[in-house]
């Protein structure tokens, strides 16, 4: 059974790659040993955090106009941790019955070939709850 921190590795359309969600709470989706067509263009790649707009501030923090927090990887920065959502969650706050249990719950990948109008494709796509 896949668990998180789990490698995943996936290939199509000339890629090679290995995807990670590391925990449930505090980390994102992780891209290792990218590699096309048989060079490694990627040692390793993710996205640890993301700045979000809060709609209702807390009086004074963050100082106005600004009102956005840096979500993701823990609280260090103001915002909240993200945390791995099942796919298919709503696009709002959810409750922690959308929480992935584990990390192939909250990934998605799809291979297109190529066609006669475009090149094919490999997309890796995970949803995260953050504030």
């Amino acid at each position: 059974m896949a668990n998180f921190g789990d490698y995943h590795p996936v290939s199509g359309a000339g890629w090679s790659v290995y995807w990670r969600v590391s925990q449930l709470h505090g980390s994102g989706l992780e891209v290792w040993f990218a590699d096309f067509r048989g060079r490694r263009v990627m040692w390793r790649g993710g996205q640890p955090f993301a700045i979000v707009p809060y709609h209702r501030p807390i009086a004074g923090d963050p100082k106005p106009p600004d009102y956005t927090y840096k979500d993701g990887i823990g609280p260090q920065w103001g915002g909240v941790e993200f945390t791995a959502l099942k796919k298919g969650a709503p696009n709002m706050w959810a409750s922690s019955a959308h929480h992935a249990a584990v990390d192939t719950e909250a990934v998605e990948v799809t291979v297109e070939p190529a066609g006669n109008f475009g090149p094919g494709s490999l997309t890796i796509t995970a949803k995260f709850q953050c504030g």
